[in-house]
């Protein structure tokens, strides 16, 4: 598989050495969206195996007011990302890099790369394998700094990079995602749908492999609900909802409200517990009081990776209301605290909830099945030992030995082990 040829042998009883490029790595306790959270499991679960190098560039915005929002986030997540949250024995590199207005679709590929062999002479030219995460921008650095350090690269779509830019993006996101398409050594997509798009979109079979995103099954685990409930102030006789994600279009939240006024006329005990920010939270909050739902509808604000743990224990079914998805995690860590989801036939959701003894599927968009799904999983007596056993299939540990296999395939000489 693939065109890249790595040409220096690893030193005998050496690990083998690859580096993983992400838009930013931080703490576990600041983690949140999905990427972020798989990239970090990835890397830590990899460290136990060989040598990693994290490459998470910062980005410098100009001075200008149209980024002033982008530079405060920048700066929060440069206060977060110190060298002292950073894992045991992994190497993270925040080197800076600059956006210029009008010409950031050359200048910041071409700043990445120039990093990337930074990083290469100064800190890792024992490197095996460039593995980036999201097709663009880490997957195009990742495959360029292949092609200039002949090794091995690889890419992972996560999801939105195949989904919507490499088919209806801006033309120059869509000739840049589909240039790494065709020239990264091997495509890893986590979804079987994704892997789909990526052969419509050229991907030959020896370059492309489907592997899923992964689940911390020791963290997320059941608990006692009650107790959770008490903890958490949630009604213990409610029926509680849980949907725990960006607000953004693509995640169908107005579809969700109202299947949820649908279903609360039926069953004035639901509670609907909405965790995450994002662009249209404040129309799904109106779109609540337009309803007539403040008191059903109970909205976190932004929740921190490890503290969805116990509003997944405390609800009764997970509800994933998407358009198009990756893997979501989130319905992988519901599965292993025992509970069941409720969610959309679409992507990576179908490939996990492949079976009833798991969940309910509804077609998206569709609020009237999506309420009789709601209504209809509190009443069945669901397997927690199946629903887990379900989730364990995806463990991180068993997620990063196919990883393993995929480097060892490309690279034969690189001591890729499991």
């Amino acid at each position: 598989m693939g065109t890249n040829t790595a040409t220096m042998p690893p030193s005998p009883g050496t690990r083998f050495h690859v580096v993983h490029l992400a838009e930013d790595f931080l703490p576990p306790d600041q983690l949140s969206g999905g990427v972020r959270v798989a990239v970090y499991n990835e890397v830590v679960e990899m460290a136990r195996r060989g040598r990693v190098t994290v490459f998470a560039p910062r980005i410098v915005l100009p001075p200008l007011a149209r980024y002033a929002e982008g530079r405060a986030h920048a700066r929060a997540n440069a206060d977060r990302a110190t060298r002292d949250a950073d894992p045991p024995g992994i190497r993270v590199l925040r080197p800076p890099y600059l956006h210029v207005p009008i010409l950031w679709p050359v200048t910041e590929p071409l700043q990445l790369t120039i990093l990337c062999l930074w990083a290469f002479l100064r800190h890792g030219r024992d490197v095996r394998l460039w593995h980036g995460h999201r097709v663009y921008p880490m997957g195009f650095a990742a495959m360029m700094a292949g092609l200039l350090t002949r090794r091995p690269s690889v890419a992972t779509a996560h999801g939105s990079g195949l989904h919507t830019v490499a088919q209806r993006g801006p033309a120059r996101a869509r000739w840049l995602t589909r240039f790494v398409l065709r020239h990264a050594t091997a495509i890893v997509a986590v979804s079987e749908d994704l892997s789909r798009i990526a052969a419509e979109l050229g991907v030959e079979d020896r370059r492309r492999r489907y592997i899923a995103n992964g689940v911390d099954i020791d963290f997320f685990r059941p608990a006692d609900t009650a107790a959770t409930r008490a903890q958490l102030g949630v009604p213990p006789d409610a029926v509680v909802y849980s949907c725990l994600g960006y607000f953004l279009p693509v995640k169908g939240h107005k579809v969700l409200i109202e299947a949820f006024a649908e279903l609360a006329r039926r069953r004035p005990d639901a509670l609907l517990v909405l965790a995450g920010d994002g662009p249209l939270l404040e129309d799904v909050r109106r779109q609540v009081k337009e309803a007539g739902l403040d008191g059903s509808v109970r909205f976190l604000g932004p929740v921190g990776h490890a503290a969805t743990a116990p509003w997944l224990q405390a609800c009764d079914v997970l509800v994933l209301p998407s358009f198009n998805e990756g893997t979501p995690l989130v319905t992988l860590e519901a599965l292993a605290c025992g509970k069941p989801v409720v969610g959309t036939a679409v992507g990576g959701t179908r490939e996990v909830v492949c079976d009833a003894r798991y969940g309910l599927l509804v077609p998206p968009g569709d609020p009237a099945a999506l309420a009789q799904a709601m209504d209809e999983a509190p009443r069945r007596a669901w397997d927690v030992a199946v629903l887990r056993a379900r989730a364990a299939e995806y463990s991180w540990p068993r997620i990063v030995d196919r990883l393993c296999d995929l480097y060892a395939e490309i690279d034969p000489g690189g001591g890729f082990r499991r």
